[in-house]
């Protein structure tokens, strides 16, 4: 199942250098721009950022997974828009505030 802390757990104490090997199916792509682009929980970044993978990695674009994060929302307008409470803008879509809360959790963890 995806998103599932104890699976990311089993594999890192299985072997601890699979934090730092880039899915080579996927562009290359480091494992922590893989968990911020698939929108993991900030469980799972905490658990990838307390084993030793290095939180510069940049996948094949040129981004970082902070990149990444911001890059969630890059559809959304204002830049603003991210520091200030969903209550502000009732009319944004379900997806559009999911969307940014996990860039905001993703940020917050990677900052």
């Amino acid at each position: 199942e995806a998103n599932d802390l104890m699976k990311v757990r089993a594999c890192l104490s299985a072997d601890p250098l699979v934090a730092t090997t880039p899915f080579w199916d996927h562009s290359v792509e480091p494992s922590l721009c893989a968990a911020v682009r698939l929108r993991c929980d900030t469980s799972i970044l905490k658990a990838l950022l307390d084993s030793d993978v290095d939180p510069e990695a940049v996948d094949s674009h040129g981004h970082t997974p902070l990149m990444i994060a911001a890059l969630l929302c890059s559809e959304i307008p204002e830049p603003d828009l991210l520091s200030l409470p969903f209550s502000d803008f009732p009319q944004l879509p379900a997806a559009t505030e999911d969307r940014l809360r996990t860039a905001r959790a993703a940020a917050g963890v990677l900052m």
